[in-house]
Order: structure tokens, then C-alpha cells, then sequence
């Protein structure tokens, strides 16, 4: 969960940092901002919650062991 809080955490910053930068109409910056953390972020945190759902879902025990080889596959 830590991890997901973090990412989230950042994901919002960079959000406030490129709406800071849209009001001062810097297209570049916005754009990379865009290209190059927002949408890993994106991608990091669908991640992050499909894995804390099925772990989840899966419960204790075999469950576990199971998501665990998956993941590592």
C-alpha cells in the first residue's frame, strides 16, 4: 500500500505542477510533463491496484503463493 500512496502522491504533483505551468502557457513543458510522468504514472497505479484487488481476492495460503508466481513469471 505504501507504494500506491506514493505513486499517487506523486502523480498528484505533477498534476498541480502541469496545471502551474499550463496557466503560464509553457506547451513544451506541459507536453513533456505529459509524455514522460503522467502516463507512467497512470500506467504504475492501474498496476499497483490490480495487483492489491487480486491479492485481495486471492486470500491467505495458496492464494498467495499462486499470485506470487505469476507475478515473478
Amino acid at each position: 500500500m505504501p507504494r500506491l500512496q506514493n505513486t499517487r502522491m506523486n502523480f498528484d504533483y505533477c498534476l498541480t505542477y502541469k496545471y502551474i505551468k499550463f496557466c503560464s502557457s509553457d506547451p513544451h513543458l506541459t507536453n513533456y510533463l505529459e509524455d514522460e510522468f503522467l502516463d507512467e504514472q497512470v500506467k504504475s497505479i492501474k498496476k499497483y491496484t490490480e495487483n492489491i484487488v487480486n491479492l485481495r481476492r486471492v486470500g491467505a495460503g495458496l492464494g498467495e503463493y499462486i499470485f506470487d508466481k505469476d507475478v515473478k513469471d
